[in-house]
């Protein structure tokens, strides 16, 4: 895989917020979007939304949409292959209600999921994307146990995000921000140490493409949504990049 980013015509070096920020344009592509009317959609997205501005109509859960939720996670339940479909839909809705969402975990699937999620920190497994996305998983699903254990592991983990951050970087850049955008809930300095120069072009280029994407298909707006959300997270470190880049 390589990365499905390019130049574009709009990147800019220097800092500046609105680059990287939701536009008016963005706001009409995702409301007239189909997929934002429909839960079956909308449970993969919803928390995006929440994080990018919570006040407006389609950033909050309707009853249809907890309703599908309860059903689809109910489904994907009953077929132990199909089991790994439920992570994305359980992580989505607990960034809008964690204690809501996280009933329809199983008795004692967190602990393996802690489990896995010590493995990777001590570096024990392969780059991809697997490591990233357990990640996210656990932290938006229980942040406390996350945290206590990535103080466990620290440094090794830290070692451990670079690795697995640098293979992001190269072959899957829109997972790169997500993961990065859900590492600021550890903690924002060490991920802020994740983050080179260049990755400042490489959010815009990013930006540039799923706007273009959901432009010419009005059902390609997850990938936009997504990525939008993951450099509102990180607009302060990008902020905090240049203001140090500038200042050597």
């Amino acid at each position: 895989m390589t990365s499905e980013f390019g130049p574009t015509e709009t990147q800019a070096d220097k800092f500046d917020a609105s680059l990287i920020a939701p536009t008016q344009q963005d706001w009409e592509i995702i409301t007239n979007s189909p997929y934002t009317e429909k839960p079956s959609e909308r449970c993969y997205f919803i928390g995006d939304l929440a994080v990018l501005d919570p006040r407006r109509v389609i950033s909050i859960p309707t009853l249809d949409d907890w309703n599908y939720f309860v059903q689809r996670n109910a489904e994907l339940n009953e077929h132990p292959t199909w089991v790994i479909g439920r992570y994305p839909l359980i992580t989505e809705m607990a960034k809008v209600d964690r204690e809501r969402a996280c009933k329809a975990l199983n008795p004692g699937e967190l602990d393996n999921w802690t489990l896995s999620l010590k493995s990777i920190l001590r570096g024990e497994e392969s780059v991809g994307l697997f490591p990233g996305s357990t990640q996210e998983y656990l932290i938006y699903t229980d942040p406390e146990r996350t945290k206590k254990v990535f103080c466990e592991y620290w440094e090794s983990a830290w070692n451990a995000e670079k690795r697995y951050a640098s293979w992001l970087r190269r072959e899957s850049p829109h997972d790169f921000f997500t993961l990065l955008a859900a590492l600021t809930e550890i903690s924002e300095e060490k991920t802020f140490s994740l983050l080179e120069k260049s990755d400042w072009r490489l959010a815009q280029e990013g930006l540039a493409y799923y706007r273009e994407g959901a432009i010419e298909n009005k059902y390609q707006v997850r990938p936009l949504i997504t990525h939008l959300t993951a450099l509102k997270k990180l607009t302060p470190l990008f902020e905090r990049l240049s203001r140090e880049g500038s200042s050597q």
